[in-house]
């Protein structure tokens, strides 16, 4: 069992002992492995630490040749961001729509007082862009794939409520790869093999390391997972999830330890994200004599030890355009 700032891996077996996962590849898009990477370091970022100005990006072609030419797009992408203003943080997936065209996802920030200069560049250009200067670079960019205004969308996350980072946290966390957007079938032919990367990440993101929980018996470690369960289904919300979303999650839930098959039942490892001070106290509920050690081999007692800052970095968001201005804006530059 592992736990960290906003995650929780239940698991109650050593498979991996034995079965260690496979190295990363550049190749084969999206694999369990991958999900299962992209996932647990979304679980590691501390909320209330993400500081600076916070937009979540959904970018779109109407075709795309190669996984060649989409790496190129992308890359470049973030790499004018940083360029022209103050790129603080990036975290990527690439994802596939049904008539096979990839599509990319981004939270991205940046950091400055949006009335300071940045000092790396011309002193007219601020060190954070509005949301229409995004998309406007993206179709820029990725221009030869004849990108549709209609087809980008973009969000403020505000840094007075992290709302928006925990749907995206639940949306492209959780997604695995029986998901549509990431199955298989979806791949484009001439990407087959040789799809690239299917997420990324960039910049100082304020993580903190896994706990590794000792001192626990297997019979504890299962009514553990019951609970955790139990608390999940009964308390969908805190993952800000969509109403029409909250049924399905809790129904998930309820059944998730259920099976007919002895074989993998005692495998089934529940995972999903959780506040690390809520499933420690699942731990201790159930376990009052269990620990918690670090990835450098600190044993820790309580969460209290561990110094976990909660202590919110955000300042006040400055007047921005609304979404009818940006539609304006960008319908003006069409």
């Amino acid at each position: 069992m592992r736990i960290t700032t906003s995650g929780a891996n239940m698991t109650s077996h050593n498979s991996r002992k034995t079965a260690p996962p496979p190295k990363k590849t550049k190749l084969k898009g999206w694999t369990k492995h991958a999900a299962i990477r992209n996932r647990n370091f979304l679980y590691t970022p501390t909320p209330e630490q993400l500081d600076g100005y916070g937009f979540a990006l959904t970018f779109t072609v109407k075709h795309c040749d190669s996984s060649e030419t989409w790496a190129k797009w992308r890359n470049a992408f973030f790499d004018n961001c940083g360029k022209r203003w103050d790129l603080t943080r990036y975290h990527a997936v690439t994802e596939w729509q049904k008539r096979g065209v990839p599509h990319l996802h981004c939270a991205i920030w940046f950091c400055g007082d949006a009335e300071q200069a940045d000092a790396k560049a011309d002193s007219a250009i601020r060190s954070r862009p509005e949301i229409y200067q995004l998309l406007e670079l993206w179709m820029k960019i990725a221009s030869d794939g004849e990108p549709s205004i209609c087809g980008q969308d973009g969000k403020e996350m505000p840094q007075d409520d992290q709302q928006h980072w925990l749907q995206y946290q639940a949306k492209h966390g959780v997604r695995g790869v029986s998901n549509y957007q990431r199955h298989s079938d979806n791949i484009p032919k001439a990407w087959k093999g040789k799809t690239g990367r299917v997420w990324q990440k960039g910049g100082s993101w304020p993580v903190n390391p896994w706990f590794k929980v000792e001192g626990v018996t297997q019979a504890q470690k299962h009514q553990i997972q019951r609970i955790f369960c139990r608390y999940m289904a009964s308390n969908p919300s805190h993952m800000r999830l969509k109403p029409d979303q909250k049924k399905a999650s809790q129904r998930y839930w309820k059944t998730f330890m259920q099976s007919n098959d002895r074989k993998t039942a005692r495998f089934r490892s529940p995972s999903s994200f959780i506040p690390i001070e809520e499933s420690a106290k699942i731990i201790k509920f159930v376990a009052p004599e269990a620990y918690f050690v670090s990835e450098d081999g600190e044993v820790f007692d309580t969460v209290d030890e561990m110094h976990i800052n909660r202590t919110s970095k955000w300042r006040p968001q400055p007047k921005t355009l609304t979404d009818a201005q940006v539609r304006q804006t960008m319908d003006e530059l069409a």
